[in-house]
């Protein structure tokens, strides 16, 4: 709805995560199409790929803190 309203694009989660690791991640992402000028696409990709490697902490390693995230749109 947010797409048919008009939005050029949506970043959702698929489920109900941690209130820690969302701020960490939605904050990189932003930071990432703010300073770096990725896409939000690409950003997505890129923090997925930090909170893999461990760069936010082990616990966070799991598919649970950062798999949810999509973006939708341009």
């Amino acid at each position: 709805s947010f797409l048919l309203a008009g939005a050029n694009g949506v970043s959702v989660s698929l489920w109900n995560v941690n209130d820690k690791s969302t701020s960490d991640f939605m904050v990189s992402m932003y930071g990432k199409v703010q300073d770096e000028g990725l896409s939000y696409a690409d950003a997505i990709t890129e923090v997925k790929r930090q909170f893999i490697n461990g760069d936010f902490g082990d616990e966070y390693k799991a598919p649970f803190y950062w798999a949810p995230f999509v973006y939708y749109g341009n």
